[in-house]
């Protein structure tokens, strides 16, 4: 498989992409958060937010691997759900194989001391950037995204904060706008595979 990701008013190109038979699979859409200004947000005390360590990768790799159901690799009809879920453990692992990552922040249950929650991050130079972000489905519509966002803004330094989500994904962009992310920019996302042909 191939991707392209290319910015939403470049439509001769994407005409040019779709005539090469890639596929539009989704509109990605990213938003930009300055460090300081206020936010008035109470953690839920039923979780407790803290920085993952390896103890932590085998509930984070099953949680990613179920998780997700809007990424692009979801999304895409010539990929299978189980093969999307796969990618997506992948990637989580290779935070703790060093290869992808600069942090992760996980929320578990403060009673059974459970991972329920992980908040994957890039740092580019001085601004961070949501990589992935996962929440057990029996716990979702806790405000663990939400108490993990809170953490990170409060204890990792930055200038800008951005997070990327797909136009379809209602509950992440209503997430975001709680913290006062502003909409930046949005691409569209392109995958070409052989069988197209």
């Amino acid at each position: 498989m191939i991707y392209s990701k290319i910015p939403t008013k470049e439509i001769e190109l994407m005409h040019n992409l779709e005539e090469k038979s890639f596929n539009l699979i989704d509109t990605n859409i990213k938003f930009k958060r300055k460090n300081g200004g206020v936010f008035d947000y109470k953690r839920n005390e039923s979780f407790i937010c803290s920085f993952a360590n390896k103890d932590s990768m085998s509930d984070i790799s099953k949680i990613s691997g179920e998780c997700f159901s809007s990424s692009r690799f979801h999304l895409d009809p010539f990929i299978s759900d189980s093969t999307a879920n796969k990618i997506k453990m992948e990637w989580t692992n290779n935070y703790f194989k060093g290869l992808r990552g600069s942090d992760m922040i996980i929320s578990y249950n403060s009673k059974e001391r459970r991972v329920v929650g992980f908040l994957q991050l890039l740092e580019i130079n001085e601004d961070l950037v949501v990589d992935l972000i996962g929440v057990d489905p029996s716990f979702h519509g806790r405000g663990i995204a939400s108490d993990m966002i809170s953490f990170c803004l409060e204890q990792i330094p930055h200038d800008n904060f951005f997070v990327g989500t797909q136009i379809v994904n209602i509950p992440s962009i209503k997430l975001y706008s709680k913290f006062n992310f502003q909409f930046h920019s949005a691409e569209y996302v392109f995958h070409y595979h052989n069988i197209c042909k």
